[in-house]
């Protein structure tokens, strides 16, 4: 039973890290788009100066992409929440008008889900990034009185974030514990069950012996009984008391035969001693 589960939580491990592995593919994937998108974009209005920001882009997410693909997750979580964070720092600081500020925000929701619960150090580490470089753009760029407010507004709105998503964390892992336990649950039943029912078909499998043997034992004296009646038919009248008095130690066998049922009915039902 121990062993079941532990391989239920080795099993639930994997899924976890299968899951994180999905969302950073579909994360870097949805950015290669909007990259790409972009790209068309500039080209269409004849910005080509911008251009090379989103080939850039374009360039490190595919690679990011790939890597992660090729089955190098920590490499692509690494390179994603460092990479990322550096490119969108770099593009403001050229274009502080484009907007790329925005995209600090999904990255520090990323590090928040892409690390596994135990390696929270590690998750708020790489979520303070996002923040300090999005505060530290902001301040060159805003006055005093607007840097304030963005100060309060994005501090506000990322400890609510990160708060929401740790809630949903560690609901979802609550719930997945409690499915193991369940799950587990079931499994001793069913082991219990099947040791039930293991030992009812014994039961059952020694009850057809103890009938076949008992039909058989009860037959036999009555056999004896019938042969004797009509052995008697054919004898003269004189020999019939020789005959009555076998009919009576058959009789008195099957007798005591039907007292050692009863008292082994009686037994099995009596708790032992």
């Amino acid at each position: 039973m121990l062993q079941t589960h532990l391989t239920n939580a080795e099993s639930l491990r994997k899924q976890r890290a299968a899951f994180r592995v999905k969302l950073l593919n579909h994360f870097l994937l949805v950015g290669l788009l909007s990259a790409i998108l972009q790209l068309f974009i500039n080209i269409f209005v004849g910005v080509g100066e911008s251009s090379y920001t989103e080939l850039s882009f374009i360039a490190i997410l595919l690679t990011l992409f790939l890597i992660n693909k090729k089955g190098y997750f920590s490499l692509a979580r690494i390179g994603t929440l460092l990479i990322i964070n550096s490119a969108i720092y770099i593009t403001y600081k050229l274009e502080p008008t484009g907007g790329i500020q925005y995209f600090y925000f999904p990255m520090l929701v990323l590090s928040l889900v892409l690390h596994d619960p135990k390696d929270w150090v590690k998750s708020l580490i790489y979520g303070f990034l996002p923040v300090f470089l999005f505060l530290y753009d902001s301040s060159k760029f805003l006055g005093d009185r607007d840097i304030i407010s963005v100060l309060i507004n994005f501090s506000t709105a990322s400890v609510v974030s990160s708060i929401a998503i740790i809630y949903l964390i560690r609901a979802n892992n609550n719930i997945e514990n409690l499915l193991i336990k369940a799950n587990q649950e079931v499994s001793e039943v069913g082991e219990e069950l099947r040791v039930k029912n293991k030992i009812l078909a014994k039961t059952n499998d020694e009850l057809d012996k103890f009938m076949y043997s008992s039909s058989h034992d009860l037959r036999a004296p009555l056999s004896s009984i019938l042969g004797l009646v009509n052995l008697a038919k054919l004898e003269p009248m004189e020999r019939h008391a020789d005959y009555i008095e076998m009919i009576r130690d058959r009789v008195i066998g099957l007798d005591y035969f039907i007292k050692d049922i009863i008292d082994f009915s009686k037994n099995s039902n009596t708790d032992m001693k």
